[in-house]
């Protein structure tokens, strides 16, 4: 028993004597400690033996047993220099006082998806999918997977559905009118276009009523906001001088959006369809489909060619609209939408038919038409919207005065000159309100309009002789409708 004791103590007391420790504390060049510090002991080869930390008051202890003739002591803190000192193995104590030095940290890239899932939002980083012919918002917008813009109308889809809000930063400052955002908002100034399904916009229908009609936001980037921003584009051509030029000016604010323009073209764009109403589902408080024109008398026109306009319009389009919106200090948001289209419109065509009967005789029809189109309307919408979880509350009021001349010369081989005059007037107030009561919600709605849309048709010469005057003929057969 005794040997075993002996043993026993003499690996005890060989453990002891190869043990070495460490200490010290780690200063700055004012006498302050530096706490949180690395210290590492490292032997030949830079091989790490072990390591500690420096605490509160800078103050360091490090245990080791290997028997090493000497040892090397690296001290790291991030703000200060590095040092290192080669010392015996044995047990001491070392000071170190550090300099002040600041540390260049590595350039890291963060890259964002160009797609990305979250719940119901599909979002879509605008860089990603941005060409160098891409001007505008609606150019980039034809080219998300997913979406689809129809070209005649402007009007996006997602996945098949109509989109039934087009939103800039959580604001729908356009309502259906958002063509004007597709073509006047740069590309550049979008950050991600985000895609949001089954979406209620009624804040007191959210946990009610679920829409399955998709929302689209447009999600600015910082540079786009909380300053005026103003663009314009001057185009020239020759026939004999042909134009093609707009005066934009945009401001995003968290509580004010604006955006207003005046475009002028004669080269065969057509304008008008920048001001196209988009959404085909009835949305609350949207004016009613009935107070629309409706053209009673129509001029014969000729069949729509299949070529695009601009190879036989001739035009003269001024077009300027006012978009507003306020947020106010009870979250209300007053809002005002206003446009005005001045378009000349000149168009030329010719039909020629040539049929082959049996026998060899020839039958030959030749039509020639030409027309001409006078727009002047103006339109103007002010809505005042309160939404809330506890209520929802929306009041528009709009105007709209169409003035709308159009003449029409048919040759076949006669000559047939249609002249219409259909203006339309139309001022309406449509308020929608929604209430929680007894756990029920009380809807009230209110729609108070007047349109007139007087119209007349005159045709010289006279048609129709045998039916209207007898055999006859006369200079011109006039109708009215009101």
């Amino acid at each position: 028993m005794k040997y075993f004791f002996l043993i026993f103590f003499l690996l005890i007391s060989n453990h002891l004597l190869c043990q070495s420790i460490v200490t010290g504390n780690v200063i700055d060049n004012t006498g302050k400690p530096i706490e949180d510090a690395n210290i590492i002991i490292m032997g030949k080869d830079a091989h790490i033996i072990t390591y500690s930390a420096s605490d509160d008051k800078g103050f360091f202890e490090i245990k080791f047993t290997a028997p090493l003739d000497s040892i090397v002591i690296k001290v790291s803190v991030v703000g200060y220099e590095s040092k290192e000192k080669k010392v015996s193995g044995t047990s001491q104590f070392i000071k170190f006082m550090l300099a002040e030095h600041s540390t260049e940290l590595p350039t890291v890239i963060v890259k964002e998806k160009a797609i990305a899932q979250d719940g119901d939002t599909t979002s879509y980083l605008v860089q990603t999918f941005t060409g160098k012919t891409d001007r505008v918002i609606g150019d980039v917008l034809a080219k998300l997977p997913g979406i689809e813009i129809d070209e005649s109308s402007g009007q996006i889809k997602f996945n098949g559905k109509a989109i039934s809000h087009y939103y800039i930063d959580g604001l729908d400052l356009l309502e259906d009118r958002y063509n004007i955002a597709n073509r006047s908002i740069p590309a550049d100034l979008v950050d991600k276009v985000q895609i949001l399904e089954n979406y209620q916009d009624i804040k007191l229908f959210d946990s009610l009523k679920t829409s399955r009609e998709p929302a689209l936001n447009i999600k600015l980037k910082n540079k786009a906001r909380n300053h005026f921003i103003g663009k314009a584009k001057i185009g020239l051509g020759v026939a004999p001088l042909l134009l093609d030029d707009e005066l934009t000016g945009l401001q995003f604010n968290k509580a004010f959006q604006l955006i207003s323009a005046y475009k002028n073209n004669n080269a065969g764009g057509v304008l008008a369809n920048e001001l196209s109403q988009n959404i085909t589902t009835q949305r609350v408080g949207d004016r009613s489909e009935q107070n629309g024109k409706e053209e009673i008398i129509n001029k014969i026109v000729s069949s729509p060619l299949d070529i695009s306009s601009k190879r036989y319009l001739f035009n003269n389009t001024h077009m300027a609209y006012f978009n507003l919106l306020k947020v106010l200090p009870n979250t209300a948001q007053l809002k005002f939408n206003g446009s005005y289209l001045n378009d000349n419109a000149t168009s030329e065509n010719l039909f020629q038919s040539n049929y082959n009967l049996l026998g060899g005789q020839q039958i030959n029809f030749t039509e020639k038409n030409k027309g001409f189109i006078n727009t002047n309307t103006l339109e103007g919408n002010l809505f005042y919207t309160i939404n809330k979880k506890s209520f929802y509350l929306k009041n528009t009021a709009a105007l709209k005065l169409d003035y709308t001349k159009e003449i029409g010369a048919t040759e076949n081989p006669a000559l047939v000159i249609q002249n219409l005059k259909n203006p339309f007037y139309d001022h309406s107030n449509n308020l929608i309100l929604h209430l929680p009561f007894r756990k029920k919600i009380l809807s009230i709605d209110s729609k108070i309009n007047y349109s007139s849309a007087p119209q007349i048709l005159a045709v010289e010469p006279g048609q129709f002789v045998e039916t209207f005057n007898q055999s006859i003929p006369y200079e011109k057969l006039i109708q009215n409708a009101s």
